[in-house]
């Protein structure tokens, strides 16, 4: 990798950086390093504070109201089976938000692919 396109990433990283620390609190084992990440890249502590703070708000309330929603929904199964069919749903979820936003990112910018290498 040439020290340009390096530079380029880093910026481009910095610019995003509260997105990024939103995003990262959704991917479970993900999450766990987000905070290296936030110090590698020397972000502004207040924004990924706040950021990391609603994506994990948007993650736990995403995983109690599925639970929820299992657990009426599903009544003759026991506790293993509703935690199964809960993070299930919430994979499912995180994987289609996740294509719909490479998918809003490539519309933005004309003649970008959705697989880019």
């Amino acid at each position: 990798m040439s020290a340009d396109r390096i530079e380029r990433g880093i910026a481009s990283f910095r610019g995003n950086q509260t997105a990024l620390a939103f995003a990262l609190q959704l991917v479970p084992t993900v999450r766990l390093f987000a905070p290296a990440f936030a110090a590698l890249l020397r972000g502004n502590a207040r924004s990924v504070l706040t950021a990391s703070a609603a994506g994990i708000a948007v993650w736990n309330g995403l995983f109690i109201a599925i639970g929820f929603y299992a657990s009426h929904s599903i009544e003759t199964a026991n506790t293993t089976v509703l935690a199964l069919v809960a993070l299930g749903c919430l994979l499912v979820t995180e994987a289609a938000l996740f294509w719909i936003a490479r998918w809003v990112r490539a519309r933005r910018k004309p003649g970008a692919a959705l697989c880019a290498t």
